[in-house]
């Protein structure tokens, strides 16, 4: 992950089981007064996402970045990528580099995971800034490959590469794909954009986007009849107006569950809005981390 400007990172590696969990971190963590920031990335994604907020929030607070295992720069070929194991990663990084009181910011599945951490550990998480929160299969069935999947059956896996390998043979369907998880507005120069569209093709991304369809159910419970405990902290929701991945409809059920200072809807956005309006998205968390 290659970052400019005037500090320095760097990029560790963890042992989660007998597989490497990657870690972004700012070189003067120990040395910062503020709160610890950990940024979660969105199923699919990486730590790539946040690069504009790393560049900006590492002059001031301690960071840290994950990239769950199958993404980035983490080991590849993951068995799993529930709920659960997204928590045990996160719960990694935090004992291992024993952070109090971190500010959890997470995107879709990084935001659920921050949310179930918290909920086990109310005391240690300091405040929570939830982006395009992902409650699951109902929040996503309306896309073709969730309408027909072949649950449980012996070859699932097998229909999912056939799909996924026809896909990323042709171009138009690539940016068709790409477009989705962006706004109309956002271009194909965006950093984000071109990022993802030099990953797409490549072969362990499969594995992945198979693991994380057949997670995707241990994530429903935050879309049916969640309970927040009554001791929880502050936390605010984000989502792109534009989200076609997650709809703004979607996120806007969900306030059911949930106490949120303020549901904050991000103009001209889709999935990524730290990426699509960077200097709205730093500005925002630079008064709710206060």
């Amino acid at each position: 992950m290659a970052l400019k400007g005037d500090f320095r990172v760097i990029t560790e590696y963890l042992k989660y089981g007998d597989k490497d969990l990657h870690v972004v971190k700012n070189l003067t963590s120990e040395q910062h007064s503020q709160q610890p920031i950990i940024f979660l990335h969105n199923g699919g994604g990486d730590t790539n996402i946040w690069k504009k907020q790393i560049v900006y929030f590492s002059k001031t607070n301690p960071i840290y970045a994950i990239d769950f295992i199958g993404h980035g720069e983490s080991e590849k070929e993951p068995t799993n990528l529930s709920l659960e194991s997204c928590v045990e990663m996160l719960n990694c990084v935090i004992d291992f580099y024993q952070i109090q009181k971190p500010i959890l910011i997470g995107n879709c599945v990084g935001a659920s995971t921050a949310i179930e951490y918290t909920v086990r550990n109310p005391k240690n998480v300091e405040k929570l800034i939830l982006f395009n929160i992902c409650g699951g299969v109902p929040m996503i069935q309306h896309q073709f490959y969730f309408t027909f999947t072949p649950w449980g059956t012996p070859w699932g896996d097998s229909f999912y590469h056939f799909l996924f390998n026809l896909i990323y043979k042709f171009e138009f369907l690539i940016k068709l794909t790409l477009k989705q998880s962006f706004s109309p507005k956002t271009t194909s120069d965006n950093y984000l954009y071109q990022h993802f569209e030099s990953k797409i093709k490549e072969p362990w991304q499969n594995p992945t986007r198979i693991a994380l369809i057949k997670s995707f159910k241990s994530f429903n419970k935050f879309y049916n009849g969640f309970k927040l405990p009554e001791v929880f902290p502050k936390h605010t929701i984000v989502w792109g107006k534009e989200n076609q991945a997650l709809s703004i409809k979607d996120g806007k059920h969900l306030l059911k569950w949930f106490r949120p200072d303020e549901f904050i809807v991000i103009d001209n956005c889709g999935h990524f809005p730290m990426a699509e309006n960077p200097e709205e998205i730093n500005q925002l968390i630079s008064e709710k981390i206060k």
